[in-house]
């Protein structure tokens, strides 16, 4: 079973958009990103491209793990949906 840690700040505020929306985001890691680059044989810089980012930022991705707001965990989750390398209940009790 795939169990993602929710962290909801408390306060009297109530749930906007993109605070649900980041409850439901998948776990991706720096290591999910530099195995999904590495599965389609790409280097930094090709791979960044796929994201619209230079591939300083992209390093620091791999290096960091992605960003958790604005429009890149959006575009990343959609991304590697595509290719294929979004963890799963399956890929992750494999590992």
């Amino acid at each position: 079973m795939l169990i993602i840690p929710i962290f909801v700040e408390l306060s009297t505020a109530p749930l906007t958009f993109p605070k649900i929306f980041a409850l439901w985001q998948p776990m991706i890691t720096a290591e999910t990103l530099r195995s999904a680059r590495k599965s389609v044989s790409e280097t930094q810089e090709a791979f960044a491209r796929r994201f619209g980012v230079d591939r300083s930022t992209y390093t620091g991705w791999e290096k960091d793990g992605p960003p958790k707001e604005g429009t890149a965990p959006v575009l990343i989750e959609r991304i590697l949906t595509e290719l294929g390398q979004l963890p799963t209940e399956q890929t992750e009790a494999a590992e």
